[in-house]
């Protein structure tokens, strides 16, 4: 069936969710879409929009975050076009309800420092119920790294208030997490998310060699909680990948980078699957395999396409065209 044939067959009310998500960045769990979808439709009418498109096939389930469930992108192209003047509204909605979770995470994990000044402007949903957890807190954050990205480079594009608020949030985690009590010894897996979560964001930070030292320590320490959660063991090779690239360990990087290639694929996680890819490229490109990093590149395309990630496609194909230009000699990888 012919895309624009197929979205006109949906309701209307399935047609202006759909038009309003496809503004996000990122896959989007079930609150962030009614955040996102705002005082257009209730939570619960959102939900059971959500519910009855994954049916008619209008959004794939990309993954399943540990406390955030399962992860939706949109399948249907005629959606991104069917409200472009929502853009501005969706966008301000997301950064203020991505932020909010954010910061609660970050005050659950070192209620002492208290929390951040913020203003939400736009959205008013209470942001994502950690249950006081620190584990939780920790686990929403290490799924959430990605999405803040993505929602730092939306703002940025928008003009929007909140890129300064994005990227303080990044920012803040390499200020609050030393705080945290890492001699603990009384939960090994909370001590691990810790650690990974400290080194993904000194990758963030552009300290590559603390981040080498925190993501070590937590594979050195904490080898058996580890290999009970492939999808942490996983995360924390990935950033050991990128920290070593950094750092022009480059061997080092590519090797990493394999193995959390796999410890997804084990976790049957395909968008983390998908990072990878993508963080494979970066590090072939940063050690001069230019054939590499273009091939990489590449299948990272072909994951996102095929998970309805389009908002990644954008940005890498700006890069393969780069990638392209360097293997033929006429501009750098």
């Amino acid at each position: 069936m012919d895309d624009r044939h197929f979205f006109s067959t949906l309701s209307v009310a399935g047609q202006r969710l759909l038009g309003q998500l496809a503004h996000l960045p990122a896959p989007f769990d079930r609150p962030t879409a009614a955040a996102a979808a705002g005082t257009a439709f209730a939570p619960l009418d959102t939900d059971e929009l959500i519910t009855a498109l994954i049916l008619q096939g209008a959004l794939n389930t990309v993954g399943v975050d540990p406390i955030r469930g399962n992860l939706h992108t949109i399948l249907t192209d005629a959606a991104r076009n069917h409200d472009p003047a929502a853009a501005g509204r969706v966008t301000a909605r997301y950064l203020d309800y991505t932020v909010a979770c954010a910061y609660a995470a970050s005050t659950v994990i070192t209620p002492h420092r208290g929390g951040l000044a913020r203003t939400a402007r736009h959205c008013d949903i209470a942001p994502f119920d950690l249950d006081g957890s620190t584990e939780r807190a920790m686990d929403w954050l290490l799924g959430a790294l990605p999405d803040l990205d993505a929602a730092l480079d939306l703002a940025e594009r928008h003009g929007e208030h909140q890129a300064g608020n994005c990227e303080a949030t990044v920012q803040i985690l390499g200020e609050l997490l030393p705080r945290y009590d890492l001699t603990r010894p009384d939960d090994s897996r909370q001590h691990m998310l810790a650690l990974v979560l400290l080194g993904s964001t000194h990758c963030r930070l552009g300290t590559p060699a603390i981040a080498i030292r925190h993501l070590t320590q937590a594979l050195e320490l904490h080898k058996k909680p580890l290999d009970k959660d492939p999808l942490n063991h996983g995360r924390a090779r990935l950033y050991l990948g990128e920290a070593y690239a950094m750092y022009g360990e480059h061997a080092g990087a590519m090797t990493e980078l394999a193995q959390a290639h796999l410890l997804f694929a084990d976790a049957r996680a395909p968008l983390w699957s998908a990072h990878t890819l993508d963080y494979q490229s970066r590090a072939a490109s940063r050690a001069g395999r230019k054939d590499a990093a273009l091939a990489f590149l590449q299948r990272a395309l072909a994951a996102y396409e095929r998970l309805g990630e389009l908002a990644h496609l954008e940005r890498l194909e700006s890069r393969l065209a780069e990638l392209r230009a360097a293997a033929r000699g006429s501009g750098p990888a």
